[in-house]
């Protein structure tokens, strides 16, 4: 390389002439280049000026002297460069073309073990890569790349000697095997998973790309998690999920896609809860105390209209009505003692805006029956009841008494 430094009207510029391969070493805010005759030249740092036409080498280095980096030149373009570990060991090799990534890149471990083998072009990841693990360097992932995505099949290894295998197109994974070798087309497979420890994660049947058979998951112990069928991409028939220990804690009877009932179970295998839905909805629900009694019902009997009763462990009405619109409307009955139908029962009767407290034994009316209006809480009406049969009634305005009646056992007005 030679040097020419040219003066015009007092100033000057300098003009890098290509004759021959330089040595250059960087350190700090200093570049040394020297020729095959040893002697020293002053160049254009390609990495900080594009304009340079540098071809040779350049060694950069740390502030100890130890080499941090190597990079080799064509013309002002980098075309080979060498990372190194502060151990002096090579951490990564790259090829390039014209300043762009082109080629095989490989990446090292500080102990000098291969870690990643990746091709390039054109600065984008192409084509196929090796990935190894950083504890024991043995074969991790392979595939494809196409412009930095998985696109092809990929190879994950997993302990005992088993692989994950996937098929990729653009970085989404399809199970449409087809797409990355057509001998799979129309083509039954079982598609297997493993866990990490190399227990089976899952096992699906497909063709095509669609789900068409049985389905099996498994929790990473070996116990099977659920399992079901499948036809056309949809779930059919009886499907069940399990616990880690295996104990069942959920059934799916599917009638149709949308319209299927879910059952839920306690550990002890007791139903604890069944619910119907239809397009997205619920259409009833039932849920049970551990001892197998109803805990509560609830019925959708039109698309505005619903039902509901609340049981006590004995299977004992505590509350029931209907909801309208998902606000409570209409009647509900509330016992206040869950245990016993005994004492005061509030009765809610939403559409007439009345509440009722009455004295009940046994579930029936025994005692006075006090009517309020719900928003105001002004008194009624006040009824007295012998088992279940009225014997009295006053009535109130404005918190005034109006009338007073009383009537004999079989229900008729005394005069």
């Amino acid at each position: 390389m030679l040097k020419k430094i040219f003066f015009l009207f007092g100033f000057f510029f300098m003009v890098e002439v290509r004759a021959e391969s330089l040595k250059c070493k960087h350190q700090g805010d200093r570049m040394k280049c020297l020729n095959k005759e040893g002697k020293e030249v002053s160049v254009i740092n390609p990495n900080h000026n594009g304009a340079s036409t540098l071809t040779g080498e350049i060694e950069h280095l740390h502030s100890d002297g130890k080499l941090q980096r190597w990079q080799r030149f064509e013309n002002g373009k980098l075309e080979e460069a060498k990372f190194y570990y502060l151990n002096g060991t090579l951490q990564r090799h790259e090829v390039l073309r014209a300043g762009k990534k082109h080629g095989t890149s490989l990446e090292y471990s500080e102990k000098g073990k291969l870690v990643s083998r990746t091709q390039w072009n054109d600065d984008k990841k192409e084509g196929p890569y090796i990935e190894y693990r950083p504890y024991d360097y043995e074969l991790s992932r392979s595939g494809t790349k196409k412009n930095f995505q998985d696109h092809g099949f990929t190879r994950i290894q997993i302990k005992g000697g088993r692989e994950n295998i996937s098929c990729f197109q653009d970085g989404r994974e399809t199970e449409d095997w087809s797409l990355c070798d057509p001998k799979f087309k129309n083509q039954k497979r079982q598609a297997l998973k493993y866990h990490e420890n190399g227990n089976m994660l899952r096992k699906i049947d497909y063709v095509n790309g669609d789900k068409i058979g049985q389905e099996l998951w498994y929790h990473s112990n070996g116990k099977v998690s659920r399992e079901g069928q499948n036809r056309n991409n949809q779930p059919v028939g009886i499907w069940v999920w399990n616990n880690a220990d295996g104990v069942k804690s959920k059934a799916i009877e599917y009638k149709s896609k949308d319209h299927f009932t879910e059952n839920k179970y306690y550990t002890s295998g007791q139903l604890e809860e069944s619910t119907e839905m239809k397009d997205g909805k619920v259409k009833s629900r039932s849920k049970f105390y551990m001892n197998g009694k109803k805990k509560s019902e609830f019925i959708q009997e039109q698309p505005t209209i619903a039902s509901y009763v609340d049981y006590d462990d004995q299977e004992r009405v505590v509350e029931s009505g209907k909801l309208v619109q998902g606000p409570q409307q209409g009647y509900r009955l509330s016992f206040v003692d869950r245990m016993e139908k005994d004492g005061i029962v509030q009765f809610f009767n939403y559409a007439d805006k009345i509440k009722s407290e009455c004295e009940m034994k046994l579930g029936v009316r025994s005692g006075w029956c006090k009517e309020y209006e719900l928003e105001s809480n002004q008194l009624r009406a006040e009824r007295r009841y012998e088992k279940g049969k009225m014997r009295e009634e006053k009535i109130y305005i404005g918190g005034q008494l109006q009338s007073k009646k009383e009537f004999f056992e079989d229900g008729s007005e005394k005069k």
